[in-house]
């Protein structure tokens, strides 16, 4: 449903751009044709999606994005070029099919036993506050406005919460079907045990992207000294870092003995690695951005040693 939505923002993008061109060229302008100079505030939100380039095990659940910048845009003649910088705000939704993990280990009488965390959920939610630099070119045509650019966003904080739903067994040489605690038996005392939900969070170092973006919209109450926008957007992050993949889920807390492990002690000592960051993405996900924007400009210009915005 987002990438036909992505699709059809960026064709039309395209197409009021190549129109919005074509009538720049003709002469075809709404306001001065004098430079301007305006200072914005924006505020933007919408629909924020993980996209794995290859094969991946992960589900990427839709989240949303919020973004509220400052920007310097100059207009000449039906062309404009501008510069910002803003904060943003992602929230983004990974789910992974059922997966197990495993490791040989001698079990409590020293028989050699293949322990498995079998898990029959995984989902992990993802927080980020970016730093955003955008910069960008665009037309103006009859209050109608088309804009192509790029971005910066440089990750200030990144957190992650972990929902998962796990149980323990083992597989042993001699037997046709994994050892487990279910129904009436209990192997609680040889370190398997039954499905339990485990949560866990954390922070980690976040990684910058570089987010190309296309933008059009509608620019309504226009005066000499202020006009407002509004439009839509979509923007494709692109991580510009390549990262050496971790497993997913840490053991070494509790895989030297398994089997003197308590409940509370897996719940306490298996930690998870970032989705992201982990082999479950083969490499890092791309984020696909739709959204919807609304923008108010005052005009600053300076012509005669007074500034437009006093008039």
């Amino acid at each position: 449903m987002l990438l036909k939505s992505y699709y059809k923002i960026l064709l039309l993008a395209s197409l009021c751009c190549t129109s919005l061109w074509l009538n720049a060229q003709e002469g075809v302008y709404v306001s001065s044709s004098r430079p301007s100079s305006y200072l914005g505030l924006s505020i933007a939100g919408g629909e924020a999606n993980r996209i794995a380039t290859k094969t991946s095990p992960v589900n990427n659940r839709a989240g949303w994005v919020a973004d509220i910048s400052c920007y310097y845009e100059f207009h000449h003649r039906s062309w404009l070029w501008g510069i910002g910088l803003g904060l943003a705000f992602d929230n983004v939704n990974d789910t992974v099919a059922t997966f197990t993990d495993s490791f040989s280990r001698n079990d409590i009488d020293g028989e050699m036993v293949d322990y498995q965390y079998v898990y029959t959920s995984y989902r992990e939610r993802q927080r980020m506050m970016n730093i955003t630099i955008p910069i960008y070119v665009g037309v103006n045509i009859n209050h109608i406005y088309a804009i192509l650019g790029a971005r910066i966003d440089i990750p200030m904080e990144t957190r992650y919460d972990v929902d998962a739903t796990m149980y323990t067994q083992g597989v042993y040489p001699w037997s046709i079907t994994p050892v487990a605690s279910k129904g009436i038996n209990d192997f609680s005392s040889l370190g398997f045990y039954r499905e339990q939900p485990y949560t866990y969070s954390n922070e980690y170092e976040g990684y910058m992207h570089i987010t190309p973006f296309a933008e059009v919209g509608y620019e309504f109450l226009t005066t000499s000294k202020i006009n407002m926008r509004a439009g839509a957007y979509v923007a494709y992050a692109i991580p510009v870092i390549k990262s050496e993949k971790v497993a997913l889920a840490d053991y070494s807390a509790v895989n030297t003995n398994p089997h003197t492990q308590t409940l509370e002690n897996l719940k306490e000592k298996i930690s998870w690695n970032p989705l992201a960051l982990s082999d479950k993405y083969t490499s890092l996900p791309y984020k696909l951005e739709v959204g919807v924007k609304l923008s108010v400009q005052f005009n600053v210009t300076v012509r005669g040693g007074k500034c437009m915005c006093e008039e």
